[in-house]
């Protein structure tokens, strides 16, 4: 509820608090998670319809005039989706699955880039983590990823891992860490901070919050 006007799980609003006439979407269940980019806003949550058509867990509108885009990721039936996040050229989608879109690599993390008007997924950018994925971040041209995994690819790494631009694995800046999760990062200054649960970072103890250096992957405080 916005004003005097019922609208349903997704609204906008200006910098004074008066809702924005116009940008009205339709969804037939909760929005959990969204971002912005360019003139996009895209969403995931518990939702299976948009606007009165099929889109599973995610879904992309124009921010302006709420249309619906034509981005539907094809997850499979099992998948969740916990987290999305704006990137340089699209959008980082997050959670549990398999593969999107035919392709196997792209396993609990993906990147969708917009190429000829619609968002297709990098298929080179597959960095595998091996477990859930809850938090995703870009900070100084990293993009970290929280999660449940205990390995990103090939390279053990648990719960919080530095990517590069091609997805890689920056084993140099990825602390050491011991917990069950990461939930949510971001990115202040010279300092990425975290939080979840976990009890060591960089071998020092800290309990469910920390924050390292983005530079080095050292504890800071």
């Amino acid at each position: 509820m916005s004003g005097n006007d019922d609208y349903r799980d997704l609204a906008a609003v200006d910098f004074e608090g008066a809702l924005i006439a116009g940008f009205d979407p339709v969804l037939n269940n909760d929005v959990r998670h969204l971002a912005f980019w360019n003139e996009f806003v895209a969403v995931s949550g518990g939702f299976s319809q948009a606007n009165g058509e099929a889109r599973p867990l995610v879904a992309a509108f124009d921010a302006a005039r709420a249309d619906l885009d034509d981005w539907d990721p094809d997850h499979g039936d099992d998948a969740s989706v916990s987290v999305i996040s704006a990137g340089p050229d699209g959008f980082f989608i997050g959670g549990e699955f398999d593969g999107l879109d035919q392709t196997p690599d792209l396993q609990n993390v993906a990147y969708y880039t917009q190429e000829g008007g619609s968002f297709v997924p990098d298929v080179d950018w597959a960095p595998q983590p091996d477990g859930p994925v809850a938090a995703i971040t870009q900070h100084r041209g990293t993009t970290w990823i929280g999660g449940e995994f205990d390995a990103v690819g090939d390279d053990a790494q648990a719960l919080l891992a530095p990517l590069n631009s091609s997805g890689d694995l920056d084993l140099s800046r990825a602390p050491e860490m011991e917990g069950a999760r990461v939930a949510v990062i971001h990115g202040f200054g010279d300092l990425v901070c975290f939080a979840g649960q976990f009890t060591r970072v960089g071998g020092k103890a800290f309990r469910n919050f920390a924050c390292i250096d983005e530079s080095t992957g050292e504890p800071a405080w």
